[in-house]
Order: C-alpha cells, then sequence, then structure tokens
C-alpha cells in the first residue's frame, strides 16, 4: 500500500496495530486514514470508533476490507468509516477514493499521467 501512495506521490504513515492506528492519529494531522479492519490488539473497527470518539468527526476513514457483503459495509458505516475499498486493492480504485475523500487536499494526484 505505501508503495502505491508514494507513486501517487502522497506522503503515507503506517501502523502495526488498531492501538497503534489511535495514536498516530491523536499525535498528527492526517488528510486521510486508510484503515485495515482486520488488525491485531485492535480491529478497524474499535480503532475508528475510538478515533471518532477522540473528537475526529470529520477526518476521511476508508476501510480496507476483503469482505464486500452489504452486511459487512454496514458495519463499517456503524463504526464510523466514510467509505470501504476491497482488498486486493486496485491502484485505480485507490487513486479515486483519496481524490473523493481528500479532494484539493490531493490535487496533484489528478495531475498524475501515468497510472501506478
Amino acid at each position: 500500500m505505501q508503495a502505491w501512495l508514494q507513486i501517487l506521490g502522497c506522503v503515507s504513515d503506517s501502523a502495526a496495530n488498531g492501538e497503534e492506528a489511535v495514536n498516530k492519529v491523536n499525535e498528527n494531522d492526517y488528510d486521510v486514514v486508510l484503515m485495515d479492519i482486520m488488525m491485531p490488539v485492535m480491529d478497524g473497527l474499535d480503532a475508528t470508533r475510538a478515533i471518532r470518539s477522540n473528537g475526529y468527526h470529520t477526518l476521511p476513514i476508508i476501510a480496507l476490507t476483503a469482505s464486500v457483503r452489504e452486511e459487512d459495509q454496514e458495519k463499517t458505516r456503524t463504526a464510523g468509516l466514510n467509505d470501504f475499498l476491497a482488498k486486493p486493492v486496485d491502484p485505480d480504485r485507490l487513486k479515486e477514493k483519496l481524490l473523493e475523500w481528500a479532494g484539493a487536499k490531493l490535487s496533484r494526484i489528478a495531475a498524475t499521467e501515468e497510472e501506478p
């Protein structure tokens, strides 16, 4: 994922688990969060709930999940995630979602001619 983000011109960070993700959001200023749903220590749904309860109500959080069932998508929305990307992640969909949720902050991506 970080390689694709780098190709798109994004500066990225990573977390080894959901608890670390919550701590990083509390300590840094992110334009968008790509949240893996299946993580150790704290899963992506609980991590998102914690991020939202810490006051980050407008931070776009996009779920990364292998499950595309409607009931699972509903769980992500209920937990406070804004959208989801199905795994394996298609680089074109990644680019679309980043532009959709981070918009002008990521305008340099829109100007990228070559696809990753």
